[in-house]
């Protein structure tokens, strides 16, 4: 009979893997926004390090939370080479009290959450009054977040705002300077600082850390953005503009490309080229992040996330002028852009005002906590050839990217144990089962006399470990592969006191369950109701 909450079924998700420690998992990170620029890669770099994590993820369409997750991690894995753990995924929604996490969920996170790290965040700079962004997600997330810490009693909260809640100030800005005390320049900066605001004055949370990076573009290395928020931007409608004109019968060459850049947008701006924005690629700011995380002298303290060295507005523009040149010189048909007419428009340039003021100079950010903390880097320098890679990068995907479509795992033994009971602590649970891959997933099981008896998603403690991939799974499952001989080439581990023999009891009953989970449903009758 399927575990039951309240009389309703008890939704189940896949569990990540533990690390190279033996039976012991260590508590789960709760994290918000993994489907974020930010938030992907931090969940990116905690399954790559076997870190316990647990997503809070609301569906889309069609599509469940754990399906969009799915297909990123399958991304992530073609990238690697290599299978990678499954994350915890949690039904949540930022605009709903509590997140909207049900009762057993949240007994979960009670149990097994020891923090929560917010990433979630909506980049606006103009206020949408019908939608209520970026107030919505900005402030009253952040509220419904500290209500879900305080009814599940986690007490510790890393929260990523932003350096600019330093708003209009100039001149070097420190990590325990006062937020915003000659105003803000857009609606962004005001949102994030008063979200700042709640969580410091949150009583319930024993710390409260702060992380606050300055303007996040794609990997240093590849230019890789999986969302092109910011500075995007107006590079996007440059670019687009350039198209504009290309459709239009314009000749493409160097000159044309420079006075799109510099002169329809620079100078229409009214900018220098001399302005500077401070900029940190995704993958230095997720290390940061997870760094302060895991150094427990690092909570409770404000971090600045930023560049010593900024990139003037003008190197901006050359990298872009390069990689449109590379990318339109290759490219077989031009697609649709900006027509001239429409820059001309008043709206357009009224519009193109809220850049104005983002575009100008930034302020110095001193960024001196993060070098105290361990394993904490001063963020690289973005030399010509990375702006150049993360504008190619930002044109070669459009502007957009969707992961591919996830492939339909061969095996799915969530779905097979959300049809066992949940046993709560006091069972006796014979081994903690890990699988990577599609369709994994970390689960404690407990072995009755000829069946799997009860599973539930992995806790911190010492249990015997089984550990296998999806694909030697399937292989098992469909009598291709022998349990002896996956043992003894290591594709099947067994780790703990008593693990092999377990193994051997658990797996045979493994195999039955999934062979009833995936069997066809009988078919009714024609003269009997289905």
């Amino acid at each position: 009979m399927a575990r039951t909450c309240d009389g309703h079924p008890c939704r189940r998700a896949p569990f990540l893997a533990p690390g190279p420690h033996l039976g012991r998992l260590m508590p789960y990170l709760l994290l918000t926004g993994s489907t974020g620029l930010l938030g992907g890669q931090l969940l990116r770099d905690a399954l790559v390090a076997r870190r316990p994590v647990a997503a809070v993820v609301r569906g889309r369409g069609r599509q469940t939370g754990r399906d969009r997750l799915e297909a990123m991690i399958q991304h992530w894995e073609t990238q690697l080479g290599k299978n990678l753990p499954r994350p915890v995924v949690i039904d949540g929604d930022l605009h709903e009290p509590g997140l909207g996490v049900s009762a057993v969920e949240r007994r979960w996170i009670a149990e097994h959450c020891d923090a929560v790290l917010h990433s979630a965040a909506r980049v606006s700079f103009e206020s949408d009054d019908e939608a209520g962004e970026p107030l919505r997600s900005n402030v009253g997330g952040t509220q419904h977040l500290l209500q879900l810490c305080e009814a599940s009693g986690v007490r510790r909260l890393y929260h990523v705002s932003t350096a600019y809640v330093a708003g209009r100030r100039t001149g070097a800005i420190r990590e325990d300077d006062p937020v915003g005390a000659e105003g803000f320049c857009n609606e962004y900066e005001r949102t994030k600082a008063v979200a700042e605001q709640l969580v410091r004055s949150a009583k319930h949370l024993q710390s409260a850390t702060i992380l606050r990076p300055s303007i996040i573009v794609g990997d240093s290395l590849t230019g890789f953005a999986s969302a092109f928020h910011g500075i995007y931007t107006p590079l996007r409608l440059g670019y687009l503009h350039l198209l504009g004109k290309l459709r239009e019968g314009w000749q493409l060459d160097l000159q044309l490309v420079e006075s799109v850049v510099n002169g329809q947008f620079i100078d229409q701006l009214g900018l220098t080229g001399h302005e500077r924005k401070n900029l940190v690629p995704v993958d230095w700011v997720s290390r940061s992040v997870m760094s302060v995380v895991a150094d427990p002298n690092a909570a409770g303290h404000t971090y600045h996330l930023t560049a010593d060295e900024p990139t003037t507005i003008g190197a901006l523009a050359v990298a872009m002028i390069d990689a449109a040149l590379t990318s339109l010189e290759s490219a077989a048909t031009v697609k649709p852009g900006i027509p001239s007419t429409l820059l001309q428009a008043e709206g357009f340039r009224e519009h193109m005002q809220v850049y104005r003021e983002y575009l100008g100079d930034d302020p110095q950010f001193v960024a001196a906590a993060i070098r105290s903390v361990r394993g904490g880097t001063a963020c690289p320098t973005l030399d010509h050839d990375g702006l150049v890679r993360l504008w190619a990068w930002a044109i070669e995907a459009d502007f957009t990217w969707r992961p591919p479509v996830a492939a339909l795992p061969k095996v799915d033994l969530a779905a097979a144990l959300a049809g066992l009971p949940g046993g709560g602590d006091g069972s006796n649970w014979s081994c903690r089962l890990d699988l990577t891959g599609p369709g994994g997933g970390s689960w404690r099981v407990a072995v009755g006399t000829d069946a799997l008896v009860a599973a539930e998603p992995a806790a911190p403690g010492d249990l015997p470990r089984i550990a296998l991939s999806a694909e030697t799974l399937s292989e098992i499952a469909a009598h291709r592969l022998q349990l002896e001989t996956a043992v003894d080439s290591g594709r099947v581990t067994a780790i703990g006191d008593g693990s092999r023999q377990i193994l051997f009891d658990v797996f045979p009953r493994l195999i039955a369950l999934l062979a009833a989970a995936q069997a066809p449903a009988p078919i009714a009758p024609a003269n009997r109701p289905a």
